[in-house]
């Protein structure tokens, strides 16, 4: 079976979350305001909804982040330990964003065994050192990945009935660990 290589540009959009101020954000519920993911939400291949996340104004939001079935998140400023945590968005989240310091990756194809291989294949060993090679020191403590050298990092895309019986193959295996 032929692979294709392309760049993550070819692939998706890559795109920052929402920025606002401390004093914009609650950490309550609240109508017209929406749920902010930050960088302790992504796990390796999975995301989570806190009890202490933020919700931020509504207005400061345009449409087109909202967080989509498909998607993929990952933090891009973080500390080296946490880049390359990435997880596939299962659902549509309509009040759901991710902030400043999260990128949203979203594939121009809406397809579960296309974001699944992404996700697999972003968090292997060799595209994860290339994702530190691209992120460099900003302050004291956190590490910036760059957004445009992450837009042309190469990937691997196997043709699609070979995509399936991958994701399925290491789907099937993942149900006989625990990862938590």
């Amino acid at each position: 079976m032929l692979w294709s290589e392309c760049t993550l540009s070819e692939l998706m959009n890559i795109q920052t979350g929402a920025s606002f101020g401390k004093d914009e954000a609650i950490t309550q519920r609240k109508d017209n305001y929406v749920r902010v993911l930050r960088g302790g939400n992504v796990s390796p291949f999975y995301y989570s909804l806190k009890g202490d996340d933020l919700y931020i104004p509504k207005a400061l939001i345009t449409k087109d982040i909202f967080l989509k079935r498909n998607g993929l998140i990952t933090p891009a400023v973080t500390s080296l330990e946490n880049i390359g945590k990435i997880a596939v968005i299962d659902r549509d989240l309509p009040d759901v964003v991710v902030g400043g310091f999260v990128y949203t990756l979203r594939p121009f194809i809406s397809d579960y065994y296309l974001s699944m291989i992404l996700m697999y294949f972003m968090s292997s060993p060799v595209f994860l050192s290339e994702m530190i090679s691209i992120t460099k020191k900003s302050g004291q403590a956190f590490y910036n990945m760059n957004k445009e050298k992450l837009k042309g990092l190469v990937i691997q895309i196997p043709q699609a009935e070979e995509m399936k019986k991958i994701v399925i193959k290491i789907n099937s295996l993942f149900e006989t660990i625990n990862l938590n």
